[in-house]
């Protein structure tokens, strides 16, 4: 008899063994699912909080570049009536000014914190015909 209660409990043993097994298995997949619920969902918020981030990261460096591709732009003697852009050049009474901002109408050089003087006008030099004499 004792020899067949021995052989009664190592089938179940076997069953227990294989019953952590398959548990442990469901757990790690269900730990997996977590995992890849928990990724996804932190992805979608950081995307969310982000991307305004990011569009305006886009416009910037759209701005360097056509700012860095522009150069100087020289748009004449100043006009009472145009508008001008900012880093547009133009001249005043023999002055050179840059817009440091987006310039309105009646917005003179020298008269408002909109210009910025790059190169002041020079005495006038004596005339060629004084000079050979």
């Amino acid at each position: 008899m004792r020899g067949d209660a021995g052989r009664l409990l190592v089938p179940h043993y076997r069953n227990i063994d294989d019953r952590l097994k398959t548990k442990a298995v469901k757990m790690a997949l269900l730990e997996e699912t977590i995992a890849k619920e928990m990724r996804d969902i932190f992805a979608a918020a950081f995307k969310d909080h982000t991307a305004p981030l990011f569009k305006r990261i886009e416009e910037l460096s759209a701005q360097v570049a056509e700012l860095q591709s522009a150069g100087i732009r020289y748009v004449g003697g100043y006009q009472r009536a145009q508008t001008y852009k900012r880093g547009d050049i133009c001249t005043q009474d023999g002055s050179m000014w840059c817009a440091v901002n987006d310039v309105g109408p009646n917005e003179q050089p020298g008269r408002c914190d909109s210009w910025q003087l790059c190169c002041r006008a020079g005495r006038d030099g004596k005339d060629a015909n004084s000079a050979a004499r």
